[in-house]
């Protein structure tokens, strides 16, 4: 990673007022810089940048840093990833060794630059040129404004191919061209660009234009530069509105972000060309962590929209479905026609396990008059979407609303998914005491690496760890690097090694493996958490883990009395019953306070 003079040299080099103009308009207010914030809504600013200081600050939303802190926000980056952003708009170089090498990447910047050529090359024919002009007019049928053309880089393929010629003039070999996707491939098609985070086009889709040569979409295939598991459509434009809306619009096509955008809606991004997975959601929580699924009206579409579900319950995301109206096949028909509609459908947007009970029980008509058998079958539909619910209380919400709604009681539908009979395929928790062994590094195993690789801050957190949220596999660890810190005086430049070597010579066999595996992991030239970072990053990397532990410990208790309030109706105990719930309260409370920065015991 980047040494500490050439942090310094891109800060000199990269004058904050000049970056961050490329995100929002300012005015001069004094000595500094004010602008509306991009990280959140307001109508007045209370966004400042300071060009003296060099650091940025908003009095609305309280996020505030320098170049790298405004880089890694806005762009969704880890550190490394924000050193490299920067050093290359400033010109620095930087030597790293787990960096590839100049040749490899002067070779990937060649396979960009025949895309972004290729990019060009479409889009000329598209605006400029006769062999265009049809699929231009059909673009301009369909709604979509010259504006969008431009912002999207959409373009056309004509039949009379010459993209390969031209790239072959331009100095590159066709071995190059083929290993960036064959873009030359493409032929009387639309085409729509896929661009990375930061705008680069890395691949295409292109769609099939009357008499074309099918099939209706067709993608670029696999690269060294593009995986279709991960590529999102349409994020390098939407950045900005997700930040400001909290939330990101997840639907099926290119001509549906592109019509979102257009109808004011600019929070939107797509897969490309391929079923959503969790990697997809990984890259998306980067920027928000609310999700609304606005998927086709079709079989199909309802198809991925459970699977998406079950994604996010999986992995605890916030989770909305948009309903369209059953008249409208897709978002993009719904702004094409009814523009105005379609930001009120966000609005409107329910949560997906209530999306779920909808359509269970619009399947069964009079819900007033179900029989046996059709309880049995909303039951067998829900129980197993219900039982994938992480949050203990949400999920207590949902079975004691279809309860109500099957004029039946809690008890039977838990008595149901304990049997088996309607259980989720997640796989089972294990139970009592944890086996010492660790594959990969969870958040506890992460705080401890953090905490190892920096010693020298480690004083400054050490009063903020709570032993309470570490479970048997680490906490024999975590209370010897408490001793140490409490004992050790940190002048030594070697102190990363001598806390090392006193935990080595005061834990057993059993947890001198785990310390193995977690310095393994947390040293690996992967982890975000590398050498050279600055010490406010690392720092707010650390409350980040401590954060997360906190609130993972808080969840792990409210399924602890989720489970015992059960077991106590189960056995008719009313008393325990109502005690129980009391303690829920109490602990709710608490939970509450520690979320508004009070202090968790």
């Amino acid at each position: 990673m980047a040494s500490e003079q050439e942090l310094e040299e891109i800060r000199r080099r990269v004058d904050i007022v000049d970056l961050i103009s490329n995100y929002v308009t300012m005015r001069k207010a004094g000595a500094n810089f004010k602008a509306l914030c991009p990280f959140h809504e307001e109508r007045t600013g209370s966004f400042m940048i300071s060009p003296e200081k060099q650091i940025y600050k908003c009095f609305g939303c309280n996020e505030g840093g320098d170049i790298f802190g405004f880089v890694i926000k806005m762009e969704g980056l880890n550190f490394p990833e924000a050193i490299r952003f920067l050093a290359d708009r400033s010109g620095v170089k930087i030597e790293d060794k787990f960096e590839p090498t100049q040749e490899k990447k002067d070779d990937k910047n060649r396979l960009l630059n025949i895309n972004e050529l290729a990019s060009k090359y479409f889009q000329t024919i598209l605006l400029n040129h006769e062999l265009g002009k049809g699929a231009l007019e059909y673009l301009k049928k369909r709604g979509i404004s010259e504006e969008m053309i431009r912002k999207f880089r959409i373009g056309f393929a004509p039949e009379k191919r010459g993209l390969g010629d031209f790239l072959v003039k331009r100095g590159f070999r066709e071995s190059e061209i083929a290993a960036a996707g064959k873009p030359e491939r493409f032929y009387k098609r639309i085409m729509f660009p896929i661009a990375d985070p930061m705008g680069t086009t890395i691949a295409f889709t292109g769609r099939e234009f009357p008499d074309g040569p099918g099939p209706k979409y067709l993608n670029t295939a696999e690269t060294a530069l593009f995986h279709k598991s991960r590529a999102l459509y349409g994020l390098n434009n939407a950045k900005m509105a997700i930040r400001q809306k909290g939330s990101i619009i997840f639907v099926e096509g290119q001509m549906d972000v592109i019509a979102s955008h257009q109808a004011g809606v600019e929070n939107v991004v797509a897969s490309s060309g391929t079923a959503v997975t969790e990697d997809h959601f990984r890259i998306m929580y980067r920027y928000a962590q609310r999700f609304v699924l606005a998927f086709d009206n079709d079989e199909a579409g309802q198809k991925a929209t459970e699977k998406v579900i079950e994604i996010c319950l999986r992995e605890n995301y916030t989770a909305d479905v948009c309903v369209l109206p059953a008249e409208f096949k897709d978002a993009g028909e719904v702004i094409e026609k009814v523009p105005q509609m379609w930001p009120e459908l966000i609005k409107k947007a329910i949560p997906a396990v209530q999306w779920h009970f909808d359509r269970a029980f619009s399947m069964v008509g009079d819900e007033m008059s179900l029989n046996g058998t059709q309880k049995k079958q909303i039951a067998a539909k829900l129980l197993p979407i219900i039982n994938q619910i992480a949050d203990s209380v949400e999920k207590q919400h949902y079975l004691q609303k279809l309860a109500n709604r099957l004029s039946v009681t809690v008890e039977i539908l838990k008595g149901s998914i304990k049997q088996d009979k309607y259980a989720s395929k997640k796989p089972s928790e294990p139970v009592g005491e944890e086996i010492k062994k660790i594959e990969k590094l969870d958040l506890q195993g992460e705080l401890i690496g953090q905490l190892i690789n920096n010693p020298g801050l480690g004083k400054e957190f050490i009063g903020k760890i709570n032993e309470k949220h570490f479970t048997n596999t680490y906490i024999t660890i975590v209370k010897m690097i408490k001793i140490w810190y409490n004992e050790a005086v940190i002048i030594s430049e070697n102190v990363q090694k001598e806390l090392i070597s006193y935990l080595r010579k005061n834990l057993n066999e059993a947890d001198q493996e785990i310390l193995k595996k977690i310095i393994d992991s947390s040293m690996n030239p992967k982890n975000e958490l590398e050498a050279g970072e600055d010490n406010a990053t690392i720092e707010s990397a650390i409350n980040q883990t401590l954060e997360h532990l906190s609130l993972n410990y808080h969840e792990n208790q409210k399924l602890d009395f989720a489970r015992a309030i059960g077991e106590a109706e189960e056995s008719g105990d009313r008393k325990k019953v109502k005690e129980l719930l009391s303690q829920l309260q109490t602990f709710l409370q608490s939970a509450g306070g520690i979320k508004n920065g009070e202090k968790d015991n």
